[in-house]
């Protein structure tokens, strides 16, 4: 499991773009949002790295 902040993830439409961008590299992996701690849980053959670009490229900054 893969375990990340967003601070910049601020409302249900961040969660949204973020979640799609996560399932458009594996439409397997199995997301848990929590946005009122700005944290996002994946569950996922890709690794961090491929999660964490997918994610910048939605215009967000996970670390």
């Amino acid at each position: 499991m893969i375990q990340l902040t967003i601070s910049d993830m601020a409302c249900s439409a961040c969660v949204e773009r973020i979640e799609a961008a996560i399932v458009a590299l594996d439409s397997q992996a199995i997301i848990e949002t929590y946005l009122d701690q700005k944290q996002v849980q994946v569950t996922s053959q890709r690794s961090e790295a491929d999660i964490c670009e997918a994610i910048l490229a939605a215009g967000y900054t996970p670390t």
